[in-house]
């Protein structure tokens, strides 16, 4: 039985071994992509893991591609989101030093606290002018291009995107995986188009054909976390789809193993457990929007990272006037996020259902907040 239907069963220990120790690494461009939204030590920690791997790792044309054509705006989101986050820095720095948020706090305190945002903001200016450098003068970019050099598909020819494109309309409609699940990409006939929505189909099919013509197993590496290369029941994600491992086997005669890339990295890497949650956070950013970096549902900005003595000393009325600013500031990226879901290619109700769920929350939590500051004000005059 084993033989026959191999997508349903989990490979043995042994057989996982021996894979890992001689297949092929291949690497979807949303992990490459990922580098330039990932923490220093997120981004070293996949670097460094990547690099053991030697000449075994190999891109299929399409990833090297859509890696390339979504690279600088991927950096300009990432520039734009850094500096939105310094707004909304300087937007609770503002709050804290209004004469009247804190008519029992002394001065020296909130001066010491004040430093304290001032020198996070400066952090993040830095980081930003850094992201924006990476236009000209790119240095993931060369990490990239090292670790990958030489070992790069072939582009397909104009009659091989035809073949591809009329076998993906079938596969498409009858819900073969992977990528029908950006069937909704393709708004038009250009070939641009096309290439866009049948991107997944063109990286695996060009994975099979590398298996076939190589001889080797493969470890396939990706950031997409969605049900067309995903089999998820009651909501777990139970493995690749079997129908995958099924066509890898009866085409190539060979074996597949496929990580997300949190796993990936908590499996076959030393780092911390924080890494491991960034990781596994951008794996699960809303599909097709294209201008957010993390989703922000349930994520509000975490106040923890300002120093612990300074904020005991804050009162409680100066704590509930930072709590305002920073809901305020969540609304109002929770609502730009549900905008962008909306205006993306592919229309995801549970996640725009999730973020407007979260939405009221918080427009709740606000109301609450501001008929709390409101009387505080009343006795205050």
């Amino acid at each position: 039985m084993r033989s026959l239907f191999p997508g349903h069963f989990r490979l043995l220990e042994n057989e996982k071994d021996e894979i890992e120790k001689q297949a092929i690494l291949v690497l979807d461009a949303n992990v490459l992509l990922n580098l330039y939204r990932s923490s220093d030590d997120a981004r070293d920690g996949f670097l460094a893991l990547l690099r053991t791997y030697g000449n075994r790792i190999w891109l299929p044309h399409q990833v090297a591609f859509e890696f390339l054509e979504n690279r600088s705006k991927v950096i300009l989101e990432q520039s734009k989101l850094l500096d939105d986050f310094k707004v909304r820095i300087n937007e609770s720095l503002n709050t804290l030093e209004s004469p009247r948020s804190h008519p029992s706090v002394k001065s020296k305190t909130l001066a010491t606290l004040s430093d304290a945002i001032r020198s996070v903001c400066q952090e993040i200016e830095e980081a930003r002018v850094m992201m924006e450098a990476r236009l000209s003068n790119d240095d993931l970019l060369n990490h990239v291009v090292e670790i990958t050099e030489g070992r790069i598909g072939k582009c397909c020819t104009d009659e091989e995107f035809s073949m591809i494109f009329k076998e993906g309309e079938r596969r498409y409609l009858e819900k073969i995986p992977p990528g029908y699940r950006d069937d909704a990409k393709g708004v038009d006939h250009t070939f641009a188009s096309q290439r866009r929505r049948f991107g997944d189909y063109i990286v695996w099919r060009e994975i099979l054909d590398h298996a076939q013509k190589t001889s080797c197993d493969v470890i396939f590496v990706t950031a997409d976390e969605k049900d067309d290369w995903w089999a998820k029941q009651s909501g777990r994600k139970l493995g690749p789809r079997p129908e995958l491992v099924q066509e890898f086997s009866l085409v190539t005669n060979k074996r597949l193993i496929m990580y997300t890339a949190q796993h990936f990295l908590e499996t076959h890497a030393t780092v911390t457990k924080e890494v491991i949650e960034e990781v596994g956070q951008l794996g699960r950013r809303p599909d097709n929007a294209p201008t957010l970096d993390r989703p922000l549902i349930g994520t509000p900005m975490d106040t923890k990272s300002v120093d612990a003595e300074v904020a005991s000393k804050i009162d409680d009325i100066t704590r509930l006037r930072f709590k305002y600013a920073m809901v305020k500031g969540d609304i109002d990226k929770i609502s730009a996020e549900i905008q962008l879901l909306k205006s993306a290619d592919s229309y995801d109700y549970e996640k725009i259902n999730q973020a407007e769920t979260r939405l009221k929350l918080l427009k709740s939590r606000r109301d609450d907040l501001a008929q709390s500051l409101s009387v505080i004000d009343f006795l205050g005059k």
